[in-house]
C-alpha cells in the first residue's frame, strides 16, 4: 500500500477528531488525500482547504510530506492563538496569496501569544516555513523534534474559560513520579484595590509532599486580556500539553522568570486579506 498524502484538510481543525480523554487524534474528511509516487516522493495537488493550504502547493501543483506538517502547523497556531475570523476573510485575495505562493494569510495571523513557551514557538515556527526546505523532512523528524523540547505539561484539572487551575511537572527529563509538580489557581477578586481583576496564585510540591503556597508569586491578570493570560484553548474540563495560563514558568525551565505573567492583546485584526465566504469553499 502507498502512503498518501492529507495536506490542506490535515490542518482544517473541524477534520482533527479527538477522543474522549482528548490524548488522541484521528483524521476526518480524505477526500482530497493523494498517493505519494514513489518515483518523485511527492502526490498530486487536489487542492483542499485554502488556509491551511501550504505554499508551494499552487505553485508547484504538487506536494510533499512536508506540505502536511505545514498543514499541521497552521491548525497549531490556531489552536494555541485562538480561532481565525473566517466569516471576515476575503477568500480571493486567500487564493491570489496561494497562487503566489505566500502563507494564506499576512504575517501577523501566525503570531502566538506570549505564554506559548520559547522552544514551542520555534518549533511551531519550523512548521509553517514559507521554504519547505527548511521544514522538517518527515512526520518522525518533527515529533522527534517535538518529544526533545523542554517544557511545563500545563493540564487544567478544574474551572472554565479565565477562572479554574493548571497542574504542570517540571523537569520534562526525569520520570513523571519523580517531577516536582507546579499548580496556578485563578480567582475573580471582589474587594480592595484589584476589585473586578483576576487574582493568580502558584504553588508547587516535591514528590510526595504536600502543596506549598508561593504567596510572594501571587499576580493580577485583567479578564478580558487574551491570550497572553489564560489560554483560550483550555475552556474544557481538561487540556492536555498546554503552555502555562500566566506565562508562569518554574525556574532552570527557560528565559521567562517565575511569577511573571505574559500580557498581550487580542488575535490582530485583519488587513485587507480577509473575508468573503464564497461557496466553494464553504467547507
Amino acid at each position: 500500500m502507498r502512503p498518501i498524502l492529507q495536506h490542506s484538510t490535515t490542518g482544517l481543525p473541524a477534520n482533527i477528531l479527538l477522543d474522549e480523554a482528548r490524548e488522541n487524534a484521528v483524521l476526518a474528511d480524505l477526500g482530497s488525500a493523494g498517493r505519494i509516487e514513489p518515483d518523485t516522493d511527492t502526490a498530486p495537488n487536489y487542492g483542499g482547504t485554502p488556509l491551511y493550504l501550504a505554499p508551494e502547493a499552487m505553485t508547484v501543483g504538487r506536494v510533499t510530506r512536508r506540505s502536511d506538517l505545514y498543514s499541521i502547523g497552521v491548525a497549531t497556531v490556531e489552536m494555541l492563538a485562538g480561532r481565525f475570523p473566517y466569516e471576515e476573510f476575503l477568500f480571493d485575495d486567500v487564493d491570489e496569496r496561494n497562487a503566489a505562493g505566500k502563507r494564506a494569510l499576512i504575517d501577523s495571523f501566525y503570531s502566538l501569544p506570549p505564554s506559548v513557551p520559547p522552544a514551542v514557538r520555534k518549533f511551531i515556527g519550523s512548521l509553517i516555513q514559507i521554504n519547505p526546505a527548511k521544514r522538517p523532512a518527515t512526520a518522525r523528524a518533527a515529533l522527534r523534534k517535538l518529544n526533545s523540547l523542554d517544557y511545563v505539561d500545563w493540564r487544567r484539572t478544574a474551572g472554565t474559560g479565565l477562572i479554574g487551575e493548571w497542574v504542570g511537572t517540571w523537569p520534562p527529563r526525569k520520570m513523571p513520579e519523580r517531577r516536582r509538580q507546579y499548580r496556578i489557581r485563578s480567582s475573580p477578586v471582589e474587594r480592595g484595590d484589584n476589585a473586578g481583576r483576576i487574582g493568580l496564585i502558584a504553588d508547587s510540591k516535591k514528590p510526595g509532599r504536600e502543596w506549598r503556597s508561593h504567596r510572594g508569586l501571587q499576580r493580577y491578570a485583567e479578564p478580558r486580556t487574551r491570550p497572553g493570560n489564560l489560554p483560550p484553548y483550555c475552556a474544557a474540563s481538561s487540556c492536555t500539553t498546554t503552555p502555562s495560563p500566566t506565562g508562569w514558568r518554574p525556574p532552570g525551565s527557560g528565559s521567562r522568570q517565575p511569577g511573571r505573567s505574559a500580557t498581550g492583546g487580542a488575535r490582530p485584526k485583519p488587513s485587507k486579506v480577509s473575508a468573503r465566504r464564497t461557496s466553494r469553499h464553504a467547507n
